[in-house]
């Protein structure tokens, strides 16, 4: 399992490369959407593979009412563009902290490695774009390249335990 988990990381990095080079994947629309969500997607497929539903469940729990509210919200947002959403997941507009945990019993890893190809890059480079700002006012810089290799060393950390 962890072969496959590096041979996947090493892909997504190895596309970007080559579809962007080593500039900014910020330039331009489509190469560069492209390339971050393939990084990002592999990134969120490592962590399920890593136990993630059942971390995903603990942080749900250890959530208040008030927080998985806001998250949900969120993440339903960006999924909302996912074609068979409620059928084929379960999940829907409002959903409390339990409900949301109960579907999450029903989820196996290809579930969710579908559900993560499913959404949109245009989405994910949306985010990735709200992301660069975030950090660019707080001083970390707006290189896209050094902080998608930020995210990458923090989940890499995580999968290995520390």
């Amino acid at each position: 399992m962890k072969f496959c988990l590096k041979r996947a990381a090493f892909a997504a990095v190895c596309m970007m490369f080559f579809l962007v080079g080593t500039g900014s994947c910020a330039e331009g629309g489509g190469a560069g959407a492209t390339a971050i969500a393939v990084s990002f997607k592999a990134l969120a497929k490592a962590l399920v593979g890593q136990d993630g539903i059942r971390r995903l469940s603990q942080r749900i729990e250890a959530m208040d009412d008030a927080e998985f509210s806001a998250r949900y919200r969120e993440v339903y947002a960006m999924l909302s563009e996912v074609q068979g959403l409620q059928k084929s997941y379960g999940l829907r507009e409002k959903m409390s902290r339990g409900e949301m945990l109960a579907v999450l019993k029903t989820w196996d890893g290809r579930k969710v490695c579908s559900l993560i190809d499913a959404v949109p890059d245009a989405q994910i480079k949306a985010k990735f774009d709200e992301y660069l700002s975030y950090a660019g006012e707080r001083g970390s810089g707006t290189d896209t390249l050094k902080q998608i290799q930020a995210l990458w060393g923090r989940v890499l950390s995580e999968l290995r335990g520390k």
